[in-house]
């Protein structure tokens, strides 16, 4: 488990770019309205989604997409949000807990349940007060990412970005 962390670490720091110098002060106005510390942000090849990674030294991976001002302030937001609240330590633990618990059928649903209640805890602190169009457009980019996500995973690992071990499709 941790060698496939640091293998991951190492491939997405290989594969990351810096952002556009207004995706940077965009980013940089988001993380100084979460009041957070200094979160990295980065473009990668190798990720097909958005996602923060790193329990110590957190950073915020962005895929090669095209986002307009208005989704890349949700995307930030909903993943500094995730660093605030430590739920990449939180994870951690789940997988160390699952490491231990290898032989409890539950604790995979579990880990599913506790992963997905982070991911809503996020979701609503992102839309706390938005307006119905902001949360209209919010379930629009998840709608989107998600589609996005399969079709970049696929042409990653055909590209060569990724093994091709790396390509699921969940459904």
């Amino acid at each position: 488990l941790l060698s496939r962390h640091i293998a991951f670490r190492r491939t997405t720091a290989r594969l990351s770019t810096p952002l556009t110098e207004e995706e940077e002060n965009l980013a940089g106005c988001v993380l100084e309205e979460l009041s957070g510390k200094p979160v990295p942000v980065q473009r990668c090849r190798g990720v097909s989604g958005p996602m923060a990674i790193g329990v110590f030294r957190p950073r915020i991976l962005l895929p090669h997409r095209a986002y307009t001002a208005e989704e890349l302030s949700l995307v930030l937001r909903h993943e500094l949000t995730h660093c605030r609240r430590h739920d990449l330590l939180f994870q951690a633990l789940l997988a160390a807990g699952r490491c231990l618990h290898w032989f409890n059928p539950l604790f995979p649903l579990i880990q599913r349940m506790m992963e997905r209640d982070c991911e809503l805890a996020c979701d609503e602190a992102v839309l706390g007060q938005a307006s119905a169009d902001t949360r209209s457009r919010y379930c629009r980019l998840l709608l989107d990412t998600a589609a996005w996500q399969v079709t970049a995973t696929v042409s990653d690992a055909v590209d060569g970005a990724l093994p091709k071990s790396a390509v699921t499709v969940s459904y």
